[in-house]
């Protein structure tokens, strides 16, 4: 269907365009108002190898990362995400989502707490309890394993973000996909509907020329056109048809060699018997005429006195002799 067709059905059913074309925008004003906003805030924790082990190195822990160090942040993310940590987070009233994890961007022990929640307050709040409960925690499994603080893991703060910010493109997804929805059903329902529509006008025209039809041939049925051209078949008057059949003779057809001239030497024809010819006597000519040896038999259209003499004698009843072929 091309624009035209579409735009010519929605006319059509303008009313219910309109209609479906309101509760599209009511839908999508709905999910803007109803949803409620996310905001977002992340920080990123680096932990840093003890003073210790970064003696070899002059004391710089940034030239001093080694796998134990990344195993060891890996271990707090998941003791900060544990039901524990989140009952107590809730307790206090941070009730915001989060997540802690490695960095994707580096092998480092490199944690990143990200933090979504429905008030910009509350995921603020919520990154600074995450963050504390990091540093927290890696004290606590330390100091019991009674680690001496110069041999112990130490935690910074790389970044955290001050304020949290709002994230349209997660609320603008969801209008996005009510408002598509709507405006499909709004141009699909009319066409579906009109094409519906037409098809049952077509049924309809269909079953009035039937019965036009119908009516004009006396009430029977309408005949197949090959029905009411077929040329009604010719009977004889007084011919009864045969048992069965309908408008069929019941006499075999002509010779087609009946009428033309035929020398008396000439074999019979088909379906004759010897020396007799169809429609006159044995070795007779039309009219009984005997047939003379040597001459061609005249046919319908030839005429002669011998002739005029014969069929005059024939439809007398006189009797003529008949001469058989040897």
């Amino acid at each position: 269907m091309d624009l035209i067709s579409t735009l010519g059905a929605l006319k059509r059913h303008w009313i219910l365009t309109i209609l479906l074309l309101l509760l599209t925008l009511a839908a999508s004003a709905g999910v803007t108002f109803g949803l409620p906003w996310t905001y977002q805030a992340q920080a990123t924790v680096v932990l840093l190898s003890s003073p210790q082990a970064s003696k070899l190195n002059g004391y710089n822990p940034y030239l001093s990362f080694d796998g134990a160090v990344t195993n060891t942040a890996y271990v707090v993310g998941v003791i900060v995400t544990g039901p524990a940590d989140k009952k107590a987070f809730v307790a206090q009233g941070d009730t915001g989502d989060y997540t802690v994890g490695l960095s994707p961007n580096t092998d480092g022990p490199v944690l990143v707490a990200t933090v979504t929640a429905q008030t910009k307050s509350n995921a603020e709040n919520t990154l600074k309890a995450v963050t504390a409960a990091i540093s927290s925690n890696l004290h606590s499994i330390q100091a019991a394993k009674n680690i001496t603080p110069p041999n112990q893991i130490r935690v910074e703060v790389a970044s955290i973000t001050p304020q949290a910010t709002l994230l349209v493109s997660k609320k603008a997804k969801s209008i996005g996909l009510v408002f598509a929805l709507g405006l499909f059903a709004t141009v699909g329902i009319p066409i579906v509907k009109d094409a519906r529509a037409a098809r049952r006008r077509e049924e309809q025209q269909v079953s009035r020329g039937s019965l036009r039809r119908g009516s004009v041939g006396g009430g029977r049925p309408a005949e197949s056109q090959a029905a009411r051209s077929r040329p009604a078949e010719s009977r004889p008057p007084g011919a009864q048809p045969a048992t069965g059949q309908r408008h069929e003779t019941d006499y075999p057809p002509r010779d087609p060699r009946a009428n033309r001239p035929r020398f008396r030497d000439e074999p019979a024809g088909r379906g004759e018997a010897r020396g007799s010819r169809p429609g006159g006597q044995p070795g007779s000519s039309r009219g009984g005429e005997p047939r003379k040896p040597g001459r061609p038999e005249p046919g319908p259209q030839t005429s002669g006195r011998g002739e005029q003499g014969s069929e005059s004698a024939a439809l007398a009843g006189s009797p003529q002799p008949r001469q058989w072929r040897e």
